[in-house]
């Protein structure tokens, strides 16, 4: 998964749990309609909007500013039904981040 956290050592010492108990998500394949997509969130990994919560940082979104020179370096075209799978890929991230 693109954008999960680990959980902490402190978190799973809770359960009873240590480092060597947790198991990763095993990677999975990709339709190949949906590489576009996922290279373009892999290379704005570090272009998120963010504001300074009480005590973390909140994930607004992706900095679309930067999407044309990821794109331009890239070499991708998004239409409209990319751009909507990006949007989408975009929410899911940050449902995890947040």
């Amino acid at each position: 998964m693109l954008y999960a956290r680990r959980p902490s050592a402190a978190s799973m010492a809770l359960l009873g749990l240590t480092a060597a108990d947790y198991d990763p998500v095993a990677p999975v394949q990709v339709w190949p309609e949906n590489w576009p997509i996922v290279r373009i969130m892999q290379a704005m990994d570090r272009r998120w909007n963010v504001v300074a919560g009480a005590k973390t940082l909140i994930c607004l979104g992706l900095d679309f500013a930067a999407l044309s020179l990821v794109l331009s370096a890239l070499d991708i075209t998004l239409d409209a039904d990319a751009f909507e799978l990006l949007r989408h890929a975009e929410t899911v991230a940050l449902t995890h981040l947040n």
